[in-house]
């Protein structure tokens, strides 16, 4: 039986750009088997708080936000879980026939709805566990937000999200690159501008809908430019952050592994009052 609060998010992807045919109750299976798996592969840590890393495609939520995030944790000599769309491809019982009809680049686009109900199904499966959580995927339509901000509640978390304010130029250059770095359409993963427009427009509305449910979480905002919040606090301020963020247009003069230091010893300093550990010390 599925639970009422998955059936409204799957009958929302249903409805989203990436609508799929696997039956609701074959994914519901797919979804808690991949959630077994996942906390089967490692030793993982409890402690009941969730990263939300949110941002459209490109935007660095990936490559910038979460080796940030997993550093930071793995200072403290903690595992979390990481949940993301990228997990449940596999588990589609189609996924041979996709493989074999699509070019490598495009399966994740073959299998967005089917994954994204997985992962549904995942977060609430682990949240249900207490473990140390990442959630790799952008704040969504609030219908989306809903399941996931009542996850949260009913299992006792607290959440921190750390929110990419990216322009959508921006976002498309780094897509180029990455599927260049990656040997071109054939292997690099292509995002279709259905699916970059859906995630750049949604972004905002499940921002609101979080502002006007949400008193008590911590959120972060970032540029792909600076090495400081844009915003830091609650909810309520992080779609002004958003937008002002989205209008900044020039290039990065920072590499990604600068980026990323200067997100970690912000954060040591945000939430620590200390400096980044020196491991030679």
């Amino acid at each position: 039986m599925i639970p009422n609060e998955l059936k409204k998010v799957f009958d929302y992807v249903g409805k989203s750009p990436w609508p799929d045919n696997v039956p609701d109750d074959v994914v519901f299976e797919c979804g808690k088997r991949a959630a077994a798996d996942m906390m089967q592969s490692g030793d993982y840590y409890s402690d009941k708080l969730i990263y939300r890393l949110a941002g459209q495609s490109g935007s660095g939520k990936t490559t910038q936000l979460l080796p940030t995030i997993m550093k930071f944790e793995q200072l403290r000599a903690r595992n979390p879980i990481t949940i993301a769309v990228r997990n449940f491809p596999i588990y589609h019982p189609d996924y041979d026939k996709i493989v074999a009809q699509f070019p490598a680049g495009e399966v994740r686009e073959k299998t967005n709805g089917f994954a994204l109900k997985c992962l549904a199904v995942a977060v609430r499966e682990i949240l249900s566990r207490g473990l140390l959580t990442v959630l790799d995927v952008t704040i969504l339509d609030p219908i989306f937000e809903e399941f996931i901000n009542g996850q949260i509640v009913e299992n006792g978390y607290t959440a921190q999200y750390h929110i990419l304010a990216v322009s959508r130029a921006q976002s498309d250059i780094f897509i180029e690159k990455r599927r260049r770095a990656a040997g071109g359409a054939e292997s690099g993963k292509i995002v279709y501008a259905k699916t970059g427009d859906y995630f750049y427009d949604i972004l905002p509305r499940g921002i609101e809908y979080l502002a006007s449910v949400d008193r008590v979480s911590n959120a972060l905002v970032w540029s792909a430019y600076d090495t400081t919040p844009l915003y830091t606090g609650h909810f309520r301020g992080v779609n002004e952050a958003l937008t002002n963020g989205r209008r900044i247009t020039r290039i990065p003069v920072l590499s990604e592994d600068e980026m990323r230091q200067a997100k970690l010893a912000f954060m040591h300093l945000y939430f620590y009052k200390i400096p980044v550990p020196d491991p030679l010390a």
